[in-house]
């Protein structure tokens, strides 16, 4: 699976236009893209013009298509003058995990995008926990939607983790829960940086 995550900073005065335009794009991406399983957007709590994009596509004819489609074609024309700065990242998706069912998005929908870079010697025990994670939040934990870990194309030691909540007061039990703490514990010295945007999931 491919992942793209993009952050990007917009312009001020262009970003009620923007807005409109990727609402228009990324349902649209995901209804006539059945290689896209994944297109979320969301909008980052401390900085509204600061927007995070979150794609997942199934095959390299898939991510193939989605680059030459029409509807991408014209988003970027579109919002070419509306970006101030684009910060891609290029990923394999290594695990997944999700809700069997998923509401709408709702305004406080907290979103998390880290970036972690990893001790490259301790990369298979980390990923090996982080795993486990994913398992225990999904079946000890209420609330989170969707949790995913990849690793970037060109660096594998850096690790993207993407989450999604439903509420905020889910957000806040899992982050002083004992399955948050217990992960902590174990993959204690494994982190060499660590990188975290929260946001709102706004599609």
């Amino acid at each position: 699976m491919h992942v793209i995550a993009v952050e990007l900073s917009i312009k001020p005065a262009k970003r009620d236009a923007y807005i409109k335009e990727v609402k228009r794009h990324a349902p649209m991406t995901r209804k006539d893209e059945s290689g896209c399983l994944l297109f979320d957007v969301a909008v980052d709590q401390a900085d509204p013009n600061a927007i995070l994009l979150y794609e997942v596509y199934n095959s390299d004819e898939a991510l193939e298509l989605h680059r030459k489609s029409p509807s991408l074609k014209l988003y970027m024309e579109a919002t070419g003058d509306m970006v101030e700065k684009r910060n891609p990242h290029f990923a394999v998706q290594r695990v997944v995990r999700q809700a069997k069912t998923t509401p709408p998005p709702t305004p406080r929908m907290p979103v998390l995008f880290i970036t972690l870079k990893i001790d490259p010697a301790r990369l298979p025990d980390y990923l090996r926990l982080i795993e486990q994670q994913l398992d225990d939040v999904m079946t000890q934990e209420e609330g989170c939607l969707h949790f995913e870990v990849s690793l970037d194309k060109s660096e594998p030691a850096t690790v993207y983790l993407y989450e999604v909540w439903a509420s905020e007061a889910a957000f806040t039990t899992h982050r002083g829960g004992p399955v948050q703490s217990r992960f902590f514990a174990a993959s204690e010295g494994m982190v060499m940086d660590r990188r975290r945007r929260t946001a709102f999931k706004l599609l």
